[in-house]
């Protein structure tokens, strides 16, 4: 048996609505709970879980846990070679009148895309339970594969890259998170689609990314995101010279737009608009059929 350190008990006692940030601590001591050496957190109780391995799924069952009025426990599928290395099931409910025990908990077994899942792999799952956090585990096999990761557990805005990469936006440099919006980033899927000062930039054929160094005037104060794109100067970091508009395409053809009050100028082309101060709107946009003759439109 092992007695739990100092910081382990802090896991134990840690408030409920952290339970997320419990899962990430709790990694630190999965070679631990993988191999049965957890011992509960309180003197009272002796949380127990069993799973059932089903070829698609898993069936999980506990006794022993708090009989509290929402959830017995938390679960967690924690040992996963490649991908997160913890993953949350599910919260499962007591049984009524069955003394802090839940049954036959469904998880399903799915999986990322490009995932071949035809290797045997050892995990644990584990139960913290509500409100106590006290733990309890077991260990599993289940298929696996060196690309797998859980469906939902990677790849999304915020979440660490799946084996095959992002499936949302793409890795930031500082993070190491899946993120959008930021310079060279595709656009964010909700919300703003880039970072203030960064606009929409048509990068290859229908590759639309968030890039600073369109779009502007010379002379226009610059964000945070378009500093740390590296198109600024001077003190207070200011656009030093004259920007092409950024580039989109709709419906056939291509839409130049130009921001902070400047107007699209120059021939119609791809190398020859440029955005130049002295535009009473917000915005200026010409239209071409895909980099030929633009007909200038109204500013908006």
């Amino acid at each position: 048996m092992l007695t739990l350190s100092s910081r382990e008990w802090a896991v134990c006692t840690t408030h409920r609505h952290e339970r997320d940030h419990v899962w990430r601590r709790i990694a630190v001591v999965i070679s631990l709970v993988m191999g049965m050496l957890v011992v509960g957190c309180s003197a009272t109780l002796k949380p127990k879980i069993t799973v059932i391995v089903e070829p698609t799924r898993l069936e999980v069952s506990g006794t022993g846990f708090s009989n509290t009025s929402s959830s017995c426990a938390s679960l967690a599928v924690i040992g996963m070679p490649s991908g997160p290395s913890v993953f949350h099931m599910g919260d499962p409910t007591c049984v009524n009148g069955a003394n802090g025990a839940f049954f036959k908990f469904i998880w399903d077994l799915k999986y990322i895309a490009g995932c071949t899942a035809n290797t045997p792999q050892s995990v644990a799952i584990l139960a913290l339970d509500n409100p106590t956090l006290d733990p309890a585990a077991a260990t599993v096999s289940i298929p696996w594969g060196s690309r797998c990761a859980f469906a939902g557990s990677c790849g999304m805005i915020g979440q660490q890259p799946c084996p095959t990469g992002c499936l949302q936006g793409a890795v930031s440099a500082t993070s190491d998170l899946c993120s959008c919006g930021a310079e060279g980033q595709p656009l964010c899927p909700t919300g703003n689609a880039c970072q203030a000062g960064l606009n929409p930039q048509l990068e290859g054929a229908g590759n639309l990314v968030c890039e600073a160094s369109c779009g502007y005037p010379p002379g226009y104060y610059c964000t945070a995101a378009m500093v740390a794109a590296g198109v600024c100067s001077g003190s207070p970091p200011q656009i030093g010279t004259l920007l092409m508009p950024c580039v989109t395409e709709q419906d056939g053809q291509s839409v130049y737009t130009c921001y902070g009050n400047s107007q699209v100028g120059g021939l119609p082309g791809c190398s020859n608009l440029t955005c130049q101060p002295g535009n009473k709107c917000q915005q200026s946009v010409t239209t071409g059929p895909l980099c030929t003759t633009a007909v200038a439109k109204k500013c908006q």
